[in-house]
C-alpha cells in the first residue's frame, strides 16, 4: 500500500481558487481512500478529475467544467449559492458527466464543521454493463457506499479541492491499495471471477472445486451447468476430472472437477496432492493454461494465504509447461493472499528455499508470531478476569494435551495482568514509611498490629511450578515462598520492598519471648549495676575524704569499671547482625515440617495478602505443569488451592491452571481408588472419579481449540520462512482510525458491512489487534447480551446438576464463549449464536469425556489417525441418522440405544477400526440423549464448534 500526502491550502482571493495536486493516478486494479482533515474550514470542496491520458487539464479561473471528455466527482462541506457560503451541516457528493446520473450523488444533512471525512475510490471492470465506479464515504458513524456507470477509457485522475471566495485547509492523506494482478513464476494471482470475459479468452481448461462424495455448492452446480458439463460424481479425493465443452462463444476448452473436499473438510495434503495429480495430468499436453480459484478454502475451511503457498510449492515448477490463474473473487481475501506472498516480483528460487537456518526454543516469547490467536484468547480471559462484576474465588482451567500451548497462552494472559498493573501504578506514589517508635510500642503491648502499611497492589501476578519441587517434600513450602517473593516484588519501589521485608520480619517476631528475655537481662544487668556502684562510689568517697590511701583508689576504679563491664555485656548481644538478633526470637514457617498443616502457610501468606493485594484487583495465581507431578503431589497442589479458594484467602486471589487434566484425572483416581464406582452416574457422565473431582474444582474450563489444518499451515510457514513476522508489529497505530472503525461497526447490525469495513479499513497488523480488543471488551462489558444469556442458562439449567456452583460455571463459560464469536461475527467469521454454545457448553461441562474423545484421542492413542473435525461430522451424522429415520416422531432414548451401540467408527479408506460405540459410556446416558434432542437444529452439530474455534 502506498500512501501520499499533501496540504490542500488557498486565500478566498478569487472565485476559482482551485488547488490541484500535481500527481497522476492511475485508476486502474487500484482503490484509493482520501483522509480528510479540514482545519478552520467551515466549507470546503474535494474531487477528482477522470481522464483517458496522463494529461488531465484544469481550466480555471474561466470555469471548472468545460470539457465533457473528462468527468468530475467531488464532496462538499456546504452549499455555495454563486454569492456566500450557507448550510454548515450539508455534506453531499456531485459528479458532472457521468452517464445517466442526477448531478448530485447523496445528500447526508447531519455533517458537524470540522469533522473529518473518509472517502473512498474504487475502479471496477468489466462488472456486468462496463466499467463501473464505486464511490463510498464515512462521516463519524454513517456511511455511504454506491456504484456508477463510467466511460470504459477512464483510467487516471487527478485531485484536486477549491472553496470560492473563501479561505480553505485540507489535510489529505490518501492510500493507494492495489487490486491488479501479479504473477510469480508460472502463476498468475488476480482479483475477480473465474467466467470474466478476460480470464475466459485465456483460458484452455477450467477446474471447479467439488466434494469426493459428489456434491458441490449451488454456485458450483449453476456454473457447470453454464459450460454444459454434468454435475460432479463421486470420486477419490484429489482427483481430476474434465469433459470436452464448446463455450457460447465457440471456444473449445476442457472443464470439469477438482476433488478438494472429503467429509466436508479439506487438508494441506489433500489440496498438494490435488496439485500434482493436476500437474501429471495436464503437464504431458501442448502449453496449457489452467483457470483455477483457491481449492480447498470454502466448504474445506482451509485459510485462503496457507492454499496460495501450497500453490507457490507446488504448481511453480519449470519443469513443465503449465501456467496457472488463479481468481479470486473476494476483494479482502486477494489483499490477504498478496500480503501472504508477500515481494511477488522476485521469483521464488526453487534450489534456495527461503527457510531459516536456526533450530527453534521451546521457551515462549511474548513477541512471537501469534496465528493461533492465543493473544485474543488471553485478552478475553483478561477482560472478564478483571471485570467489576467478576469476582474471586475462582478457578480457572487452561486444558489439553502437552504440547498443545497451554503454557503460551498462559504467559500472554499473565503479560496483560502485568501490563495493567503497571499502567495503574504509573501514578501511584511510593511509601517509603517505616514504623515509627510509638507503634513500636503499642505493637510490644499488643494494642496496634506492626504491619501497618497497605500497598494494594492491583493484579499482583505468581507464576508456580510445582514440578520444580516434585523430589523434595516442599510443594506447600514452594507454593507460599513463590507467593511471598512475588507479591512482594510486584511492590513498586525497592525502599518500600525492603521496608515491608523488615516489617514483616517484626511481624514473626515472638513477642512473649521477647519481653521475658528482656525482663531477665534487666534484672541481671541491674544487680551487678548495683553492686558495682556502690562499691565504686564508696571507695573513691573514702580515697577524697580520709586519707588518699591507693588501695581505696584502686577499689573506687574497680568499681567503675565493673560497673562498664556490665552495661557492655548487658549491650554484647545487640552488637552483633541485627538480622542475627531477630533470629532468637522470630519463629521462620518450617513449612517441610508441617507438610498436611496449613497454619504456618496461612499465617505468613495471609500477612502479604491483607497488606499488600488490593482485593477489588485481586491476586492471579498461575499454577502450570500440575499434570508432569506424581499422583500424590498433584492431590497435594488440589488440596492447597481448595484452602486458599475455601479459606481466608478467598475474596484474595484468582487461580488459573494449565493441565493437561486427563493427566490429572488419572493422578486423582490413583488417590482416590477406594471410591471409584461409588458415585453412580456422576462417574458415567464424568468418565471417572478423577473427572469427577475436577469438575468440581474448575469453575471456568477452557479446552485449548484444536489446530485446523490451515492454521496448522500457516504456523508451520512461519516456522520455516525466513521473514520476520514481527516487524510489521511495530507500526504506530493510528488511535483515532481504530476508534472510529470501532465505532462504525459497533453501529451497524450487518455482518457483510462490519467485515466489509474491516477488509476496506487498511488497518496495519497491530491496528487489527487493537480494534479485535476493543470489539472483544465492549462486548464482555456490556450488559446486551444478559437477557439472552439469561435465557439459555434458564433453558439448560435441567441438565445440570442442581447446585450453585454449576450454574455459576455454565454461566461464566456461556459468557466467556460469547463475547469472542460476536467478534467473529462482526470480522464476517463463522459464529456461534448464544443459543448454539450453550448446547455445546452443557455438553463440554456434563460431558467432558465428548470433548475429550473428540479433541485428543487421535494425539494420545496409537492406531489409525483422524482428525478431531472428522470424529465431530461422524458424530454429527450418527445424530442426523437419527433425526432423519425418525422422522419427527419416536425419538425415544430407547431408540436412540438401538440406532448407536452397533455402530462402529471406521476411515473410510482403510476400514480400520477407530472407536466402538458400545464401549463409550457417555453415549449411552440418557442425559446425553436428552441434550442433544432438546430445541434441536443443524447449526448444533458438533462439527460447527470446530469451524466456529469453540473446540
Amino acid at each position: 500500500m502506498e500512501e501520499f500526502h499533501y496540504l490542500f491550502q488557498n486565500t478566498g482571493e478569487t472565485e476559482y481558487n482551485d488547488v490541484v495536486y500535481d500527481h497522476v493516478f492511475d485508476l486502474s486494479n487500484n482503490e484509493f481512500t482520501f483522509l480528510i482533515k479540514p482545519q478552520n474550514t467551515i466549507y470546503w470542496r474535494f474531487g477528482i478529475r477522470l481522464s483517458a491520458t496522463p494529461e488531465i487539464e484544469f481550466y480555471h479561473p474561466s470555469g471548472r467544467y468545460q470539457k465533457k471528455d473528462t468527468a468530475d466527482v467531488h464532496i462538499a462541506a456546504g452549499e455555495w449559492n454563486g454569492q456566500v457560503w450557507i448550510l454548515p451541516n450539508r455534506f453531499q457528493m456531485a459528479q458532472y458527466y457521468l452517464p445517466n446520473q442526477e448531478h448530485i450523488l447523496s445528500r447526508f444533512e447531519k455533517y458537524e464543521p470540522f469533522q473529518p471525512v473518509e472517502w473512498q475510490l474504487r475502479f471496477l471492470v468489466n462488472r456486468g454493463e462496463g466499467n463501473v465506479l464505486l464511490l463510498g464515504y464515512k462521516i463519524g458513524n454513517d456511511v455511504f457506499s454506491q456504484q456508477y456507470a463510467i466511460a470504459e477509457n477512464y483510467k487516471y485522475f487527478k485531485v484536486f479541492a477549491w472553496a470560492d471566495k473563501s479561505n480553505f485547509s485540507l489535510d489529505c492523506t490518501i492510500s493507494q491499495r492495489s487490486f491488479g494482478p501479479f504473477s510469480i513464476g508460472n502463476i498468475t494471482f488476480r482479483n475477480g471471477d473465474m467466467f470474466d470475459d478476460l480470464v475466459m479468452d485465456e483460458t484452455d481448461i477450467i477446474l471447479l472445486p467439488a466434494s469426493s462424495q459428489g456434491t458441490a455448492t449451488k454456485n458450483i452446480l449453476a456454473r457447470s451447468e453454464e459450460l454444459g458439463i454434468p454435475p460432479p460424481v463421486e470420486n477419490d479425493i484429489s482427483s481430476v476430472l474434465t469433459y470436452e465443452v464448446t463455450t457460447a462463444y465457440q471456444k473449445r476448452l476442457r472443464a470439469g472437477y477438482a476433488y478438494s473436499v472429503k467429509n466436508n473438510e479439506s487438508s494441506i495434503e489433500i489440496i498438494k496432492t490435488l496439485c500434482k495429480s493436476i500437474i501429471s495430468t495436464f503437464s504431458k499436453e501442448s502449453a496449457q493454461r489452467i483457470n483455477i480459484p483457491l481449492f480447498g478454502t470454502g466448504g474445506g475451511s482451509l485459510s485462503p494465504e496457507a492454499v496460495a503457498v501450497i500453490y507457490l510449492d507446488v504448481l511453480n515448477n519449470d519443469t513443465v509447461n503449465l501456467k496457472f490463474i488463479v481468481s479470486i473473487v473476494d476483494d479482502s481475501v486477494f489483499i490477504k493472499v498478496k500480503n501472504a506472498l508477500g515481494n511477488f516480483n522476485t521469483p521464488i528460487n526453487k534450489n534456495a528455499p527461503d527457510v531459516k537456518s536456526r533450530l527453534h526454543s521451546d521457551t515462549f516469547s511474548i513477541d512471537e508470531a501469534d496465528v493461533l490467536n492465543y493473544d485474543l484468547i488471553a485478552e478475553n480471559f483478561f477482560t472478564i478476569l478483571s471485570d467489576k462484576e467478576t469476582n474471586p474465588p475462582l478457578n480457572v482451567g487452561i486444558i489439553a494435551p502437552w504440547g498443545r500451548g497451554k503454557t503460551n497462552l498462559m504467559k500472554r494472559l499473565k503479560n496483560k495482568f502485568d501490563e495493567e498493573r503497571t499502567k495503574l501504578l504509573s501514578n501511584s506514589p511510593t511509601v517509603n514509611k517505616m514504623p515509627s517508635i510509638k507503634t513500636l510500642g503499642r505493637w510490644i503491648n499488643n494494642e496496634a498490629p506492626i504491619l501497618g502499611v497497605k500497598h494494594n497492589i492491583p493484579y499482583s501476578t505468581v507464576w508456580f511450578n510445582p514440578w520444580n519441587y516434585q523430589s523434595t517434600d516442599m510443594i506447600w513450602a514452594g507454593l507460599a515462598d513463590a507467593i511471598i517473593e512475588q507479591v512482594v516484588e510486584s511492590i513498586p519501589g525497592k525502599i518500600d520492598q525492603e521496608i515491608f521485608w523488615f516489617q514483616l520480619r517484626l511481624a514473626r517476631i515472638d513477642k512473649q519471648e521477647l519481653r521475658r528475655d528482656v525482663q531477665t537481662r534487666f534484672v541481671y544487668f541491674i544487680s551487678n549495676f548495683i553492686i558495682w556502684i556502690l562499691v565504686g562510689i564508696v571507695a573513691i568517697a573514702y580515697f577524697i575524704l580520709s586519707k588518699p590511701v591507693i588501695a581505696w583508689g584502686v577499689i573506687g576504679v574497680g568499681g567503675i569499671i565493673g560497673t562498664i563491664t556490665s552495661i557492655m555485656n548487658f549491650l554484647k548481644p545487640y552488637r552483633t547482625n541485627i538480622s542475627k538478633a531477630f533470629d532468637k526470637y522470630t519463629k521462620p514457617p518450617k513449612y517441610p515440617e508441617k507438610l498436611g498443616t496449613f497454619h504456618d502457610v496461612q499465617t505468613d501468606v495471609n500477612r502479604v495478602l491483607d497488606l499488600c493485594i488490593d482485593k477489588r484487583k485481586p491476586l492471579v495465581i498461575f499454577v502450570d505443569d500440575l499434570d508432569r507431578c506424581s499422583a500424590s503431589k498433584v492431590v497435594e497442589v488440589i488440596e492447597a488451592i481448595n484452602v486458599f479458594i475455601n479459606g481466608m484467602y478467598n475474596n484474595k486471589c484468582y487461580f488459573v491452571l494449565g493441565m493437561d487434566a486427563e493427566m490429572v484425572a488419572a493422578a486423582l483416581d490413583a488417590s482416590y481408588e477406594k471410591m471409584k464406582g461409588r458415585l453412580g452416574n456422576k462417574e458415567m457422565e464424568q468418565g471417572s472419579i478423577g473427572w469427577y473431582f475436577m469438575d468440581k474444582f474448575i469453575q471456568l474450563p477452557f479446552f485449548i481449540p484444536v489446530m485446523s489444518e490451515a492454521k496448522k499451515g500457516e504456523y508451520l510457514d512461519i516456522l520455516i520462512k525466513e521473514k520476520n513476522y514481527n516487524t510489521e508489529q511495530q507500526n504506530q497505530i493510528d488511535t483515532g482510525k481504530v476508534k472510529d472503525l470501532f465505532e462504525g461497526i459497533m453501529s451497524t447490525n450487518s455482518n457483510v458491512a462490519s467485515s466489509n469495513m474491516i477488509a476496506q479499513s487498511g488497518l496495519t497488523i497491530e491496528e487489527k489487534n487493537a480494534l479485535d480488543k476493543m470489539i472483544l471488551k465492549n462486548q464482555v462489558e456490556s450488559r446486551g447480551q444478559e437477557e439472552e444469556i439469561k435465557k439459555q442458562v434458564l433453558s439448560y439449567g435441567r441438565f445440570l446438576n442442581s447446585d450453585p456452583r454449576s450454574l455459576k460455571r455454565f454461566t461464566n463459560l456461556l459468557r466467556f464463549y460469547c463475547g469472542y464469536q460476536f467478534l467473529r461475527m462482526k470480522k464476517g467469521e463463522d459464529f456461534a449464536e448464544a443459543k448454539v454454545l450453550a448446547k455445546w457448553l452443557v455438553v463440554m461441562i456434563k460431558f467432558p469425556q465428548l470433548v475429550r474423545w473428540i479433541q485428543w484421542d487421535a494425539d494420545n492413542k496409537t492406531g489409525p489417525i483422524i482428525s478431531s473435525e472428522n470424529k465431530a461430522t461422524i458424530l454429527d451424522s450418527l445424530i442426523k441418522n437419527f433425526m432423519q429415520n425418525n422422522n419427527g416422531s419416536g425419538k425415544t432414548y430407547k431408540d436412540w440405544l438401538q440406532l448407536s451401540l452397533p455402530i462402529t467408527f471406521y476411515q473410510t479408506e482403510k476400514r480400520k477400526k477407530i472407536d466402538d460405540l458400545d464401549e463409550i459410556t457417555w453415549i449411552k446416558s440418557e442425559t446425553m440423549f436428552e441434550i442433544l434432542m432438546f430445541e434441536f437444529s443443524e447449526k448444533h452439530y458438533f462439527k460447527n464448534a470446530f469451524v466456529c474455534n469453540v473446540w
